[in-house]
């Protein structure tokens, strides 16, 4: 799961997780790859309803 996190679907940018902060690997790359989406493709489907999609 975290290899899918780690690339951007929609554009292949490498996707790193945010810096250290208490919480897992996992929701630090969930956070970044949220972002990315925030930011580079902001009318995808994914910013709707990522818990369908993640």
């Amino acid at each position: 799961m975290l290899e899918d996190l780690e690339t951007c679907s929609e554009c292949g940018a490498a996707i790193e997780p945010f810096p250290e902060d208490g919480f897992t690997r996992y929701a630090r790359l969930v956070a970044a790859y949220l972002d990315h989406f925030a930011e580079d493709h902001p009318d995808h489907d994914l910013l709707d309803a990522p818990e369908a999609h993640l």
